[in-house]
């Protein structure tokens, strides 16, 4: 058409002339006995063509329509998808022409005037026949205001017949793709959505139930559908938001939310359950009464736990574990479920902490014990003091256990529960147990807890607390006849009581161990006020040793102290050359003399002068060592 060249397409038939006209999209349309084919403008045929029941004698485009007149009828068909549309008996008709409101078709007799129906009629009528595809077509021609609701109801059926096909991934990308509102996207299976909102849904087309390996891969297609809509509902804006919202009773992202985490959960348990748990740790707005429900008809008590912990309904919970924690085969049997829970709930639920761990104790006091003592976060953090006022009142037998494992664990510092461990452990049989305790603790109050250890059997305790009060020649008195070795280290620790030690050994007339005593620790004492405490009967031979130490300590401290007494002389006449030297240096401020920091002139300003010579403001120099 473009050259004008002769190009011979196919033979056509002597007996019917061939018609031809032009389409709308610069292509021909060419009779070929019961056949319509179209050429493009290169002359290059198409293998789509349009059958008819008879050879057309005149034909006209009324997109997307092409309408032939036969011999006994005028047939009317779709150019795309070359379906009969309509047949209309008109028998005689021989040529048709058509104005821009309707089509003429004449014969030898008679004129015939088509009007076609509006165009929104064609397309509502099309879809109630399911020709989506044709309905398609027409929106295109609509008014542009007119158009994106018919294709929004064109494309929404096509997603429908997708799903009653069970192409259920695509029907979901469609849905997807066209902002279905969810409820309608929950809808198609029945048992999701709640009775009220289901029964205001209704569809334009009738959709048969699904049921086995059907219903799971629907499922499991509405699970990805609810998954994309979860992660895309934080950047909605508020114009999508209501239409994803219809049919809700709120239009806000949070109920939207809700119904999509609820119905996502009941997808998992009908399809996946392995993704439940998943799903109820992330940070989900699942509606709790029904997530509860459905979780218990299926019987998962382990998500159940994890759902009651999430939204904070613990007293549920723990209602939960003690039911089940003796009944054996349950997922929740024993009481390790239930220590568990119990260390998790944190300081800030402390009074619904102690209250369940009262059963738990009674039942296994080892693993109760275990809720207020396990090396974790959350048990560390337990106020201390409220536990063992429980654990006193309750469980007496645990509360000195609990102090020892919170002593040594965590290294508690504060005096008051050492010195509560203390007092607990005199009232024990066991003496030996507050002896180590009190050999290992210096945190205890000593003032508190002298009072209670008037037991003779507690007498080694005793020793440790006088010595911390101060009085250690109480503690040597009360050591000395008991233990001797112990006496010795008291000594040791306090230089001062080895006179008081000495005297008691004489008068016990243990010679033998008072001169042993000197000859180990005679260079640590006093010679002149330990000899004023020896006997007069005493060898001076026995105390050869002894007076040898002395003598030589004294001589080693006096030699020292003659050697410090000349350093110290040393550094004074030092400072004293450094102070005169620092007291001849002058410096002359000059009117010019300007700040090494700021660089302005100092004038009468206080300066300070640096050991290098240079002068700045005193101000200066302070910001600098700022």
């Amino acid at each position: 058409m473009n050259t004008g060249e002769i190009r011979e397409l196919f033979p056509v038939s002597r007996d019917v002339e061939p018609v031809a006209i032009a389409l709308c999209d610069s292509r021909l349309a060419v009779t070929q006995d019961l056949k319509t084919v179209f050429v493009d403008s290169e002359g290059n045929l198409h293998r789509q063509a349009l059958q008819w029941t008879e050879s057309p004698l005149d034909m006209i485009h009324w997109p997307p329509y092409m309408l032939s007149v036969l011999p006994r009828y005028v047939e009317i068909r779709t150019v795309e998808s070359r379906a009969l549309v309509q047949s209309l008996e008109l028998e005689g008709g021989q040529h048709v022409a058509k104005s821009t409101q309707a089509v003429f078709v004449c014969s030898a007799k008679h004129v015939w005037r088509l009007r076609p129906v509006p165009i929104a009629g064609q397309v509502e009528e099309l879809l109630q026949q399911e020709q989506v595809d044709l309905a398609l077509e027409l929106v295109d021609l609509l008014p542009a205001e007119e158009q994106s609701a018919h294709r929004q109801a064109a494309e929404f059926r096509r997603a429908l017949q997708l799903f009653r096909g069970r192409r259920f991934e695509d029907a979901m990308q469609q849905f997807l793709e066209l902002h279905t509102a969810v409820t309608l996207v929950i809808g198609l299976f029945p048992g999701l959505l709640p009775a009220e909102i289901q029964s205001a849904i209704h569809y334009p087309l009738q959709l048969p139930p699904l049921s086995g390996s059907d219903a799971e891969k629907g499922l499991e297609a509405l699970a990805g559908y609810l998954t994309q809509i979860r992660n895309s509902l934080a950047s909605v804006n508020d114009a999508l938001l209501e239409r994803l919202s219809a049919h809700l009773l709120s239009t806000s992202k949070e109920h939207l939310a809700m119904l999509v985490d609820t119905t996502l959960l009941k997808c998992y348990l009908r399809t996946t359950d392995a993704l439940v748990a998943p799903l109820l740790r992330l940070d989900n707005v699942c509606v709790p009464e029904e997530a509860e429900r459905e979780l218990k008809a299926h019987g998962k008590l382990q998500e159940l736990l994890i759902l009651y912990e999430k939204k904070q309904m613990h007293k549920q919970a723990l209602e939960l574990l003690r039911k089940h924690a003796s009944q054996e085969g349950s997922t929740l049997s024993g009481l390790d479920p239930s220590v568990r829970y119990l260390q998790r709930l944190g300081a800030q639920h402390i009074d619904l902490l102690v209250t369940n761990a009262r059963w738990v104790l009674g039942q296994s006091p080892q693993q109760g014990l275990a809720i207020f003592t396990d090396d974790l976060p959350e048990v560390e953090a337990l106020p201390r003091e409220r536990i063992l006022a429980f654990l006193e009142d309750e469980f007496p037998t645990l509360a000195v256990e609990y102090l020892q494992r919170i002593l040594h664990q965590w290294d508690e510092p504060r005096p008051e529960l050492h010195t509560r461990l203390a007092l607990l452990l005199a009232e024990q049989p066991d003496a030996e147990a507050l002896a180590q305790f009190l050999d290992w603790s210096d945190r205890y109050q000593p003032e508190r807890l002298i009072h209670a250890l008037h037991n003779d059997a507690l007498w080694r305790s005793r020793v440790s607390v006088l010595m911390r009060l101060g009085h250690g020649e109480e503690a040597l008195r009360l050591a000395a006849p008991r233990d001797p070795d112990l006496a010795e280290r008291l000594c040791q620790e306090e230089l001062g009581l080895f006179s008081l030690w000495l005297q008691l050994l004489l008068s016990s007339k243990e010679m033998e161990r008072a001169v042993e005593l000197l000859s180990r620790f005679g260079s640590s004492l006093d010679p002149l006020r330990i000899v004023d405490l020896l006997p007069r009967d005493l060898k001076l031979q026995r105390m050869a040793h002894f007076l040898v130490e002395a003598l030589l300590a004294l001589t080693r401290r006096r030699r020292d102290a003659q050697v410090l007494k000349s350093l110290s002389t040393s550094a004074l006449l030092q400072a004293r050359e450094q102070r005169m030297a620092a007291q001849a240096r002058k410096t002359v401020l000059s009117e010019d003399e300007n700040c090494h920091v700021c660089r302005r002139r100092i004038g009468l300003s206080a300066f300070a002068r640096m050991p290098d010579g240079a002068l700045l403001h005193l101000g200066c120099l302070k910001r600098d060592l700022q």
